[in-house]
């Protein structure tokens, strides 16, 4: 499904789309190259600007913007087409597909974002998800007693990844004025400089004027790397 471009569409798939329908191929790589399997779903994209004229059986017509010539492609039985007569397409715009990419209507923004969402990103399996979620209740200043909740207990939890509890520590400080050395102590303290650079980092976005006078300190102390 994945195709290296320079210019044209840029696809978005939900992953959930993606773990609804098996995917069509995969291949791993050698043990020498680390752990890593790609997987594939198949896809037919359009090969130029311009319209769907015509849909019908397995079959989608295009034609091209600039000089009205028609492509017909035609599209595996296990593939869906999923544009419709009419619609303007783009170079390299998934035009069928065994999984439903996102319409530029999903993807606009709404300026809004509630507190259900919110807590929603942040109970998420997906661990890219819970660290979004922490970020922006703290980029938005969003502060009610089930995202306090759930986000003390993501920075309280021993197992969760690091970089989403010290996201955590952060919205506690920035938004909920918790004390600071509380908090951040035992990741500046950890014997790990990794974590001690991101907590480092994590004070600087938290931004009160605690952090300020702590990261004050620690830049005077000599005996820090």
């Amino acid at each position: 499904m994945w195709r290296e471009i320079r210019r044209g569409k840029v696809n978005y798939v939900r992953v959930g789309q993606l773990k609804d329908v098996q995917h069509d191929d995969a291949s791993t790589k050698g043990v020498t190259e680390g752990s890593e399997t790609s997987i594939f779903w198949k896809s037919r994209f359009s090969r130029r600007d311009g319209f769907v004229e015509a849909v019908g059986g397995q079959k989608i017509t295009i034609v091209r913007d600039y000089d009205g010539h028609r492509h017909t492609q035609t599209v595996p039985k296990e593939m869906q087409i999923v544009v419709n007569c009419g619609d303007k397409v783009a170079l390299n715009q998934i035009i069928a597909s065994r999984v439903r990419p996102e319409v530029d209507n999903d993807l606009r923004c709404t300026h809004e974002l509630t507190d259900p969402q919110l807590s929603l990103l942040l109970a998420s399996r997906e661990r890219t998800q819970r660290f979004t979620g922490v970020k922006l209740a703290r980029l938005r200043r969003r502060r009610s007693d089930s995202l306090t909740k759930a986000i003390a207990s993501l920075e309280g939890d021993q197992e969760e990844d690091v970089y989403i509890r010290l996201e955590a520590a952060a919205y506690l400080v920035a938004v909920c004025d918790l004390r600071v050395e509380a908090l951040f102590m035992p990741y500046l303290k950890n014997p790990d400089q990794q974590i001690q650079l991101e907590a480092v980092i994590s004070l600087g976005e938290a931004g009160t004027h605690e952090c300020v006078r702590i990261l004050s300190t620690i830049l005077d102390d000599a005996k820090r790397p």
